[in-house]
């Protein structure tokens, strides 16, 4: 396992404890924890914060309507706080998304259960990244579902689907395995009092 550099743990360490993201350092910390992805910071980095920040950039915007998306809300020409001092952030959710797509396939190689299950809002058409549209923000858009199908795509070229079969496998095989070990060790608590004769 190798050690993350002090400008790699230091960007990381930028977002980790924040209560809202900042797109631009949220980027920099994915290209951070990709670059060093078999050290314990990258690790530690995607288990606590990458895990709840992706379902955020995939999710809804900041508006009390029922539909929406935090990219509509910052990306395209016409997103929905064009008034805001920040510029366009399309650039910033696609770095984000590209690198957790790769590290979460870096961690599957690894076997680490915990990421098993960590990319579901990056790939899900569902997610609202991909199925709001705003017709006033058409073209970004239409750049969220090209993004969709590039992570798809990367997705299956390095076999994503088969590795969290696999891993799956495993997982099914270690709680049976886990419950038998349970059940030997605390048979009364598993099995119950004996019943009186």
């Amino acid at each position: 396992m190798t050690t993350a550099t002090e400008d790699e743990f230091n960007a990381m360490k930028k977002v980790m404890w924040k209560r809202r993201i900042i797109w631009k350092d949220c980027a920099a910390a994915c290209k951070a924890a990709l670059a060093c992805h078999d050290s314990f910071e990258s690790q530690y980095f995607c288990a606590n914060y990458l895990v709840k920040a992706l379902p955020m950039i995939c999710g809804r915007g900041d508006t009390d309507e029922e539909l929406s998306s935090a990219f509509d809300d910052w990306c395209g020409a016409n997103r929905r706080k064009h008034s805001h001092p920040s510029p366009d952030q399309t650039e910033h959710f696609k770095t984000s998304l590209r690198c957790s797509v790769k590290l979460v396939l870096l961690g599957l190689l690894r076997q680490d259960l915990r990421f098993l299950h960590m990319v579901n809002p990056v790939l899900d058409a569902r997610s609202e990244i991909y199925r709001y549209c705003r017709p006033e923000n058409r073209d970004a858009h239409d750049e969220a579902q090209a993004l969709l199908r590039e992570l798809q795509a990367t997705w299956l070229e390095w076999g994503g689907d088969a590795m969290k079969k696999d891993l799956l496998e495993l997982q099914q095989a270690l709680d049976a395995a886990t419950q038998v070990l349970y059940a030997a060790i605390f048979p009364f608590v598993v099995q119950g009092p004996a019943q009186p004769l």
